[in-house]
């Protein structure tokens, strides 16, 4: 049965002895009264852009102190380990099912390695507050839903740390951050998962 995460809530991955990958999976849709465009600078946009919000998940692989030491997107789609690697880039969002999924082999992360910071940003630089709805959720590897944070929280901001999983031991667990912020690329995202590590700690 699936968990409905709430903001701030954690979840042991490790309650489940057979888990030894997952694939994180992201949604998103956009709201309806963004669809049209407005005026010409509007029809500009969506001309250049497709006419819809580009987002993309990210993973930030994290040592101990929160300093990213491998970095898993559209431009890099497997970690340098091979235990991590990403779906591909969806540009237009919608529709059913995940819109962005990146799997993940825990058995391969090396031990310097002690968090994964999942992450979205809005590489096209459109608001989440022009979202319907966003969601993150985790799946075993046979695709069964193990848990599912949904955003609750839309605001003018370009990026959004989803969640933290981390490691104790040979143990890992999640944590729903739902922390909105800014960075259009990961890269700028480096600092705000900096300081999320530090407070999981």
């Amino acid at each position: 049965m699936s968990i409905n995460l709430e903001k701030g809530q954690t979840i042991d991955l490790s309650k489940d002895k057979g888990l030894k990958s997952l694939e994180f999976g992201l949604g998103w849709s956009e709201a309806e009264k963004n669809k049209e465009a407005k005026g010409f600078w509007g029809k500009m946009k969506n001309a250049l852009s497709g006419g819809e919000i580009d987002l993309d998940a990210s993973i930030l692989m994290t040592g101990p102190d929160g300093k990213a030491l491998d970095t898993v997107y559209f431009g890099k789609m497997k970690s340098s380990c091979c235990s991590i690697i990403h779906g591909g880039d969806d540009r237009a969002g919608g529709g059913e099912g995940d819109n962005e999924t990146i799997k993940v082999d825990l058995s391969m992360i090396p031990e310097t390695i002690d968090h994964l910071v999942l992450t979205v940003n809005s590489f096209s630089g459109e608001k989440f507050s022009e979202l319907k709805s966003a969601y993150g959720r985790i799946n075993d590897d046979s695709g069964k839903e193990h848990a599912r944070y949904t955003l609750t929280e839309m605001g003018a901001y370009t990026a959004l740390v989803v969640g933290v999983a981390s490691r104790k031991g040979s143990n890992w667990s999640f944590k729903a951050v739902g922390k909105l912020c800014d960075g259009r690329t990961v890269s700028q995202l480096k600092s705000v998962a900096k300081d999320i590590v530090r407070e999981v700690r």
